[in-house]
């Protein structure tokens, strides 16, 4: 049986809004949770536009290249984003501004947000880091180590560990 079948949903859901993984849409739904109430209502603060800021998407990707692709250049989108208040919007509602309003491609709509977001703060320029594996106490030993095989050992069936009183 199915268990969470209404958090399953909200998941669903979402990813049917967003076009996210399901993993990615469960991670934000998550997150949403574990906030307090009065962050979770407002929008974070923008900040002033700084170089260091866009440089992550803005060095990926050339201002030619967003020009042929969209018919404008990053400086120009950021300006325009800008007289619409869109630092208030959430990315959804950017990209799909970008897209029904200025009829940019839904790719190049997603880039420009992300683009923007980043350029004002509101999106961090690079993902966090990977954690490395790790047990209940700490790193996972390698296959053949010695504490690997106690653990397992340890673990196996008739084993004083697993032996019921």
């Amino acid at each position: 049986m199915t268990t969470q079948r209404s958090f399953k949903a909200r998941v669903r859901a979402r990813m049917e809004k967003t076009g996210e993984s399901y993993t990615t849409a469960r991670r934000h739904l998550i997150s949403r949770a574990a906030e307090p109430a009065s962050t979770a209502a407002s929008p974070p603060a923008p900040t002033e536009p700084t170089a260091t800021a866009a440089a992550a998407q803005t060095e990926r990707i050339a201002d030619d290249l967003i020009r042929a692709r969209t018919g404008r250049g990053w400086a120009e989108w950021f300006a325009l984003l800008d007289a619409a208040s869109a630092t208030g919007w959430t990315h959804t509602r950017i990209a799909r501004h970008l897209a029904t309003e200025h009829e940019v491609p839904g790719w190049w709509a997603q880039t420009v947000t992300v683009g923007y977001e980043q350029a004002r703060g509101l999106r961090a320029s690079a993902p966090p880091p990977r954690r490395a594996a790790s047990g209940p106490t700490g790193p996972v030993a390698p296959p053949g180590s010695s504490s690997a095989s106690t653990l397992s050992a340890s673990r196996r069936p008739g084993s004083a560990s697993c032996t019921r009183s």
